[in-house]
């Protein structure tokens, strides 16, 4: 045992020797006879810790609603993807619509030809 871990047991479990995992026990109290450390603030924090009121158990009614709750989630399991879905139908919808009423014009071929027709087809070149 050293200090480091002897002072990350005291942290988790507090002063008590009663509450310290029982395979470590034998050791730790080994040590705190040995080194003495100072356990004040572990002893202060368990004080306010006994002071604090014990948790009430969860009532029946609270655990039904619980798992009445829990069980509900299984019907939104299919929520993200229909979601996805929709999404993907309104996005066709809007492009069809605006692509219908987009105005015709010859200007549009005009453009289309000069950005991918060239004068020369070979435009790349073959190195000569």
């Amino acid at each position: 045992m050293d200090k480091q871990r002897f002072d990350s047991i005291v942290a988790a479990y507090g002063a008590d020797p009663r509450r310290w995992p029982a395979v470590e026990r034998d050791a730790a109290l080994a040590f705190a006879a040995e080194a003495q450390p100072d356990l004040a603030d572990a002893r202060a924090l368990d004080a306010l810790l006994e002071l604090a009121p014990a948790p009430q158990p969860a009532s029946d009614v609270l655990a039904t609603r619980v798992l009445h709750d829990a069980a509900g989630v299984s019907r939104w399991r299919f929520a993200p993807a229909m979601a996805l879905a929709a999404c993907m139908v309104a996005g066709v919808l809007v492009g069809y619509g605006a692509g219908a009423r987009a105005p015709a014009s010859d200007g549009v071929d005009w453009v289309l030809a000069a950005a991918f027709e060239g004068p020369d087809d070979n435009w790349i070149g073959d190195g000569s």
